[in-house]
């Protein structure tokens, strides 16, 4: 079987980003599947200082959707904090990229993931 190019558009902030590398790791156990990191900033104007999840998400109840998160997340075994806060990801995005050009690279991107979901870093 001829080696599968995925590309994987991610930004480091978004849970159902954090929540695929689960899936991913399954492929690539099963196929030949090589990954590519397309860094894609869903939320560039965040300042670096972050931006409250509130704020965000003005109006809706946050509640139901973190509970939802944390269902998923614990039945992917994923680690899951309670964050309240989002965070410009520029940097991060650009680690990943310096990353992806080393051997190995690829680790960085579920510490990043896991410092930011389940540690509440920025």
């Amino acid at each position: 079987m001829n080696e599968i190019v995925l590309d994987i558009f991610t930004d480091y902030i978004w849970p159902w980003c954090y929540l695929s590398t689960v899936s991913i790791e399954k492929l690539k156990q099963n196929y030949p599947v090589k990954t590519r990191w397309i860094h894609f900033p869903l939320h560039p104007e965040t300042p670096p200082e972050g931006k409250s999840l509130a704020e965000l998400f003005a109006g809706r109840d946050l509640a139901p959707m973190r509970e939802r998160m944390k269902t998923l997340m614990a039945e992917a075994g994923l680690e899951y904090g309670d964050r309240t806060h989002t965070f410009n990801s520029r940097l991060a995005q650009e680690l990943g990229k310096w990353a992806d050009s080393k051997p190995d690279g690829e680790a960085i991107h579920d510490a990043l993931y896991r410092a930011y979901f389940g540690a509440n870093k920025n």
